[in-house]
């Protein structure tokens, strides 16, 4: 039996399936299939064998769920871009070049590219894979670092990872997953900015400290002017780290602390906020038809209990509210 914490869990990416398999033959077909994995063994005939894998591409972040209600051994071939494995429930074990690795609910794990591996899960096993592009890996964690870095970003790789270091990986992961449990979310751009940040948190949790504790210059005010220009004119689109270096010529972590000390809130809720008065505006001025959900989803929110709230502390009600009272004069 699955854990009642994690029963949610099984729903995770379920609007982005890749297979379901409910014995041996049919899971040894599917594995080939999506993954050019092969089985190994499978234990305890008298668990019934259900196998779940769903899959979704947010930007360069490939995630991917998976569970396993018997105990599996699975050989998976050698794989494009680094792999962090989350266990939501049971536990498991991971081989590559004679080096073990446990994963349980209180460690992940990293596997570096092209790594062929075995893995033991365990029965009732679950799992997310985060699975990061090398390329916009390297470009996210230039742009924290505010330096070209050396090719070998010099990640956690094959070392279990306390819980307590990944937190925001497993949150930001889990949240896309809950988003993406069904049929109608859309790949917008409240989507795609959990996506940028899940790769930040992925580097901040698993980079060597060296590389992000070198101190960037102090940017000036001009770059907290440059960011709130680029925002204004921006704020339709996804925003991530790259484009902010970019956009004020110096690292992400120099301005992220110069924007919060200068306006006592982050980038992100800075752009939140500008979003959240575009979306004032949209609901008072709307023309007749118009509703809340497409004016959140036009203004980047991808959850409407998660904008409606963020709407009512600001405004002091629900956006549902605003559009009631709206001016409904047609449009020439």
């Amino acid at each position: 039996m699955l854990n009642s914490d994690h029963a949610a869990d099984v729903q995770l990416f379920g609007a982005h399936p890749i297979f379901r398999a409910r014995d041996r033959d049919t899971l040894s077909a599917r594995l080939m299939e999506g993954y050019r994995a092969t089985i190994r063994r499978t234990d305890d005939a008298e668990v019934p064998l259900l196998a779940i894998a769903n899959r979704l591409q947010v930007g360069g972040v490939h995630l991917h769920y998976c569970r396993y209600d018997a105990p599996v051994q699975i050989a998976f071939p050698a794989m494009a871009g680094y792999r962090q494995l989350v266990c939501l429930s049971g536990h498991g074990e991971i081989v590559s070049s004679r080096r073990r690795m446990a994963i349980d609910g209180d460690h992940a794990g990293t596997l570096p590219p092209e790594t062929p591996f075995e893995a033991s899960y365990s029965q009732g096993y679950q799992h997310m894979v985060l699975q990061f592009d090398e390329e916009s890996l390297r470009r996210k964690a230039e742009a924290l670092a505010g330096q070209a870095l050396p090719r070998d970003l010099r990640l956690s790789i094959m070392q279990p990872l306390p819980r307590a270091g990944r937190s925001r990986t497993r949150h930001i992961a889990r949240a896309l997953g809950q988003i993406f449990a069904s049929e109608g979310a859309h790949l917008d751009t409240w989507a795609i900015e959990m996506s940028h940040a899940l790769t930040s948190a992925f580097l901040i949790e698993t980079l060597d400290g060296d590389l992000l504790q070198t101190s960037a210059k102090e940017s000036g005010r001009t770059s907290v002017s440059l960011l709130e220009d680029y925002i204004q004119a921006n704020w339709r689109r996804p925003i991530g780290a790259e484009d902010i270096a970019e956009a004020c010529g110096v690292s992400v972590r120099s301005v992220f602390a110069r924007f919060k000390r200068h306006r006592g809130v982050s980038p992100l809720t800075y752009l939140r906020e500008v979003r959240l008065g575009h979306a004032n505006r949209m609901l008072l001025e709307a023309e007749a038809g118009a509703s809340v959900i497409d004016i959140a989803l036009a203004c980047g929110f991808a959850s409407l209990g998660h904008f409606a709230q963020r709407y009512r502390e600001r405004f002091g009600e629900l956006p549902s509210a605003t559009l009631a009272r709206g001016d409904r004069r047609p449009r020439n």
